[in-house]
């Protein structure tokens, strides 16, 4: 595979002739940004004295890894988009374009739900007196913006009867589409590695893509930032009074 041309935003061609069946790519668990990694790097000790759950801890994990000039992820960092179209960050202006959906309750609720576990984690990194974790790199802003890349790129898979949420470099760059090209991505345990195959023979050029779920277009604008015209699976709910008369 190869990555796109920019002007037609970020995802995955194939460089080449794609038979069903085959992996298109092998991502090694080492590198995959987890849980794991978080705990076994050097703020292991301190995520643990904090007494912080695996997001918690990856969640912090990133945004110290990003601010570092010799992560091992540094490469990653710089290729992953850090500007976001989720609600999330959306303007009073660009809200109230939403007034009288439910979506703007569920935005607003999701946002001051992050708030909250910001406010209680800063509160505990101050206690706890860690000079290791530098709190100028763990602003909100910068704590909502670590949220939007997980919403938008992180994905669970099973390891050894476990489910992990991580970041999996250059699988993370598959986009969506509802007829998909490749299956989702699984761990295998004889190379310990993440691998996506595909479903169908994909030609040279066309663009690798994968079906994200069945996902209706306010959930894929909640979590990825962009919403399908031509979803298939939006729906409408009406309440009725029953006539009675």
């Amino acid at each position: 595979v190869d990555f796109q041309d920019p002007s037609r935003g970020r995802g995955l061609v194939a460089a080449q002739l794609i038979p069903a069946g085959e992996a298109i790519v092998s991502i090694p668990w080492e590198v995959v940004i987890s849980a794991d990694a978080a705990l076994k790097s050097k703020y292991g000790p301190a995520f643990t004295e904090l007494g912080l759950d695996e997001e918690e801890a990856l969640m912090l994990f990133v945004m110290l890894e990003r601010a570092n000039p010799d992560s091992s992820w540094a490469p990653y960092w710089e290729v992953v988009p850090w500007s976001f179209t989720s609600p999330l960050l959306w303007s009073f202006a660009e809200l109230a374009e939403l007034e009288g959906c439910p979506l703007l309750e569920d935005i607003v609720q999701a946002k001051t739900s992050l708030r909250e576990i910001y406010d209680r984690l800063d509160a505990r990194l101050a206690q706890a007196n860690l000079p290791l974790l530098g709190s100028q790199h763990l602003t909100f802003e910068k704590f909502l913006l670590t949220r939007c890349l997980f919403d938008s790129r992180c994905f669970k898979i099973n390891v050894e009867g476990k489910p992990h949420n991580c970041l999996i470099p250059l699988a993370d760059m598959v986009n969506h589409y509802v007829d998909g090209n490749v299956a989702f991505r699984r761990f295998d345990a004889a190379t310990r590695s993440v691998v996506l195959e595909a479903l169908v023979a994909i030609p040279a050029g066309a663009e690798v893509r994968m079906n994200y779920g069945p996902l209706q277009s306010w959930e894929t604008l909640m979590q990825y930032g962009f919403v399908d015209p031509d979803n298939p699976l939006d729906s409408m709910h009406f309440s009725v009074e029953p006539d009675v008369s």
